[in-house]
């Protein structure tokens, strides 16, 4: 063990222990030899070492979250490109028969109602991405709002543009923050510190359904006042 650095457990005088590193080398003089020791209390290098270890665990978990997280929302996107494109290709395609106008009569009906259908079925599916769409605003507004602070949703209509507002009075977004929300996976300053849940897809989901129906979302914002998240919709995209 000469000359080599040991981990150990020392002993306090009152029985406590703790870790230490111990270097022990020897010396002669005169034929007799003497022993010599270094010993060094690691307590706040092992606490170190330990946080070192659950930062690591705890990123490396983060890691793994978003990578579920982004393949579950590539299968979103795939399933409701998916859900888009069947009914539209119904629809297109029976229209395209009816303009060349070779179908018999008696097939008329059929299209018609197969076509009644599949808009039906896009309308409800459009209608549900627009809830989830408001949906997410409202909810990033209640994690950035204190709990006494009033939420507004306002909607309007204006020629073939529909526009929902929803506006907080809460933590506000700095302004170099501001242009970087609706990247994906990208979280404020303030949510990593006050440890807001969430992974930053929300908002980034909110701008991919607004820009699927040719839309588009936009956000003002001051610090400690507020924000307010718009979303504009054509009524003719739909």
């Amino acid at each position: 063990m000469l000359g080599r650095r040991l981990e150990l457990t020392g002993a306090r005088a009152d029985g406590s222990e703790f870790p230490i590193e111990i270097v022990v080398w020897a010396t002669r003089d005169n034929h007799e030899w003497a022993f010599h020791a270094f010993i060094h209390d690691i307590t706040e290098r092992r606490r170190a070492e330990e946080a070192l270890r659950q930062a690591y665990a705890a990123e490396q978990a983060t890691v793994a979250r978003l990578k579920e997280l982004d393949a579950a929302k590539d299968a979103f996107i795939a399933t409701i490109s998916h859900e888009l494109r069947t009914p539209l290709t119904t629809v297109s395609g029976y229209l395209d028969l009816l303009g060349e106008g070779e179908v018999e009569p008696a097939q008329h009906s059929r299209m018609l109602q197969a076509m009644t259908r599949n808009t039906a079925r896009l309308q409800n599916l459009v209608e549900d991405l627009l809830v989830r769409a408001i949906g997410a605003l409202v909810s990033n507004a209640v994690k950035y709002s204190p709990i006494d602070t009033s939420i507004t949703v306002h909607a309007a209509a204006a020629g073939d543009q529909v526009t929902i507002a929803v506006t907080d009075h809460g933590v506000g977004i700095a302004a170099e923050e501001l242009e970087r929300v609706f990247e994906r996976f990208y979280r404020t300053a303030y949510a990593y510190d006050n440890a807001i849940q969430g992974v930053g897809l929300g908002l980034w989901l909110v701008k991919t359904i607004a820009e699927v129906h040719g839309g588009t979302v936009t956000a003002i914002s001051t610090p400690g006042q507020g924000s307010t998240f718009t979303l504009r919709l054509s009524v003719g995209g739909r």
